[in-house]
């Protein structure tokens, strides 16, 4: 009877315990996050068990897919906090987890928010901040450069501070490299704040002084955010060919042999005319 007894009791109290929850572990559907926008050239999507396939502008772009852009591409990747600007050669995905952040493969991005924080990583490091932020990854080397706003670089468990002006380097296994004033703008463009005028067909040639070792030219739209051209160029003058008629305006920065960009010149301005 005691042996009986025991049994019911035991059977009683296993009956009684709360049965545990079984917590699925697979990975979240993807969710679209972005639109996107082909200024110029190719880009690609890809998307797990499809491969790389073309995409247009008004494409979607969602966790745990990636984009690349091509030898004279440029890509706009629009969220509803920030706009990422890939330039040519460009690689960068949206991470699957349900903490969303960016992560840069190859190549160069400017990402712009003015709210909410921008979360983005390389193989070397993690970036955090608002304003805007110009990256760069080449040769296993990430390059971060702030041109507004406050940024913290994290690698190998240090982390720097980048205030507006700033930039530092990050090399795979290492800590950042302390902050270092970005290269300084060019102060003289031309053509300058008064524009000059030219007949479509016929390139525009941009000259500034003073050059880096290396540059990086934009051309835009007059409206804000309408980015036509990004292209790195080595030094002036430089040819750019635009077809169709307007006005327009450009600007240039500075970059040193390692990657890290400065801050962009004064805009200049020039019209282009049908005839």
């Amino acid at each position: 009877m005691l042996r009986q007894g025991l049994l019911l009791f035991l059977l009683g109290w296993a009956a009684s315990r709360p049965v545990p929850r079984v917590v699925s572990r697979e990975e979240p559907k993807p969710i679209a996050v972005a639109a996107l926008r082909v200024v110029s050239g190719q880009a690609e999507k890809l998307t797990a068990g499809q491969g790389w396939k073309a995409v247009r502008s008004g494409a979607r772009l969602a966790t745990g897919e990636k984009v690349r852009v091509g030898a004279d591409g440029l890509l706009s990747i629009d969220f509803p906090w920030m706009r990422i600007t890939a330039g040519p050669r460009t690689t960068l995905g949206v991470s699957a987890g349900r903490l969303l952040a960016t992560f840069l493969e190859a190549g160069r991005l400017e990402q712009d928010a003015e709210a909410g924080i921008i979360k983005l990583r390389t193989p070397e490091a993690l970036v955090r901040g608002e304003g805007r932020l110009v990256v760069r990854r080449e040769s296993g080397v990430t390059a971060v450069a702030a041109v507004r706003g406050s940024f913290r670089v994290e690698a190998a468990a240090v982390t720097v501070v980048l205030r507006q002006g700033q930039g530092t380097l990050v090399l795979a296994g290492k800590p950042p490299e302390m902050p270092t004033a970005l290269p300084q703008a060019p102060r003289v463009v031309f053509p300058g704040a008064d524009p000059i005028y030219t007949l479509k067909g016929k390139p525009i040639l941009l000259s500034w002084t003073p050059s880096g070792p290396a540059n990086h030219v934009q051309v835009f739209g007059l409206e804000p955010g309408d980015l036509l051209i990004a292209r790195d160029v080595t030094t002036p003058p430089v040819e750019i060919d635009l077809p169709s008629p307007g006005t327009y305006r450009w600007r240039v920065t500075a970059r040193t042999d390692r990657g890290l960009e400065g801050v962009p010149s004064p805009d200049g301005f020039f019209c282009v005319m049908d005839k």
